[in-house]
């Protein structure tokens, strides 16, 4: 794993929500409580928020209160859709280069494209982490929350599941490539449900064995689903930041307390939010 990789996992997590009600009054008072943005486009207005915590769903909702007790009504967290020109902008290489990653006759392992909607269309957090481990772009300011944890967020706000995690469940496959790689409804092989978690084949039959991650079918028709992998993938990553967690904090009382590293983080985090907020303020120049 790269430097960039490990790094991103001790950031805070980014949150991003469409509201309303967003007065010049309630900005001072959020602008106080968190490292927050604030910005438009058309008619909406959106807050993003980074704020610490290891569950991503408890930090989620402490915010929702925070902001609705500001005044502010809170309508959805905004899910991070991106096509390939996109991915070219954000990473700083060109078009061509995307095309590459993507293309069906490469070898690069690049994220499953969510296309049962409109083909080429990926879910920003899984394609940053594809960059993150191969050391392609610098650790952001934050981590993103996966796809099914923005649905129960979205669930809770009384959103409706976002129509491709919809499209994906009701369609019952995941295509790679533009080929299908799932012949039961709402399954996987066992093949293409290790290649999503990174493991190898022995390593995911163990975990069905175990009882970790259902299975139905027999033999060579033994199959999974989807939504039990991607959980069980979350659930492994929440693990894993709970436990590097755990190795910050006993490093902390080695070197330094943890009141002092958190006041620090929390500091040069402030520094940062005020700078990308004086950047917001510049107007934009039309182009020539």
């Amino acid at each position: 794993m790269s430097a960039e990789a490990e790094a991103h996992r001790d950031l805070p997590i980014r949150l991003q929500f469409r509201v309303v009600d967003l007065t010049e009054e309630a900005k001072e008072k959020l602008a106080e409580e968190f490292d927050i943005a604030f910005n438009s486009r058309g008619p909406f207005q959106f807050v993003t928020v980074y704020e610490d915590g290891d569950d991503a769903i408890t930090v989620s909702k402490s915010v929702i209160s925070s902001l609705e007790a500001a005044g502010l009504r809170v309508i959805k967290f905004e899910l991070d859709w991106v096509v390939r020109i996109e991915i070219a902008q954000r990473a700083g290489v060109t078009k061509q280069i995307v095309a590459a990653w993507t293309s069906p006759s490469g070898d690069y392992d690049f994220p499953e494209q969510c296309d049962f909607i409109v083909k080429g269309l990926w879910y920003w957090p899984d394609v940053e982490e594809w960059l993150l481990a191969r050391g392609k772009i610098e650790a952001p300011e934050g981590r993103h929350l996966t796809l099914l944890q923005a649905n129960q967020i979205n669930r809770d706000l009384g959103q409706e599941v976002d129509p491709i995690l919809r499209a994906m469940r009701r369609a019952g496959s995941v295509h790679r490539r533009g080929r299908s790689t799932a012949s039961l409804s709402r399954s996987l092989t066992l093949q293409h449900a290790a290649k999503i978690l990174g493991v190898a084949l022995p390593v995911l039959v163990n975990l069905i064995d175990s009882g970790q991650i259902p299975s139905h079918g027999r033999f060579a028709h033994r199959r999974v689903n989807l939504l039990d992998v991607l959980a069980y993938r979350d659930e492994r990553k929440a693990w894993q930041y709970r436990a590097l967690g755990a190795l910050g904090e006993y490093g902390d009382e080695m070197e330094e307390s943890p009141g002092l590293a958190v006041a620090r983080m929390k500091e040069a985090r402030k520094i940062v939010a005020q700078k990308r907020r004086a950047q917001e303020e510049i107007p934009a120049t039309e182009d020539a």
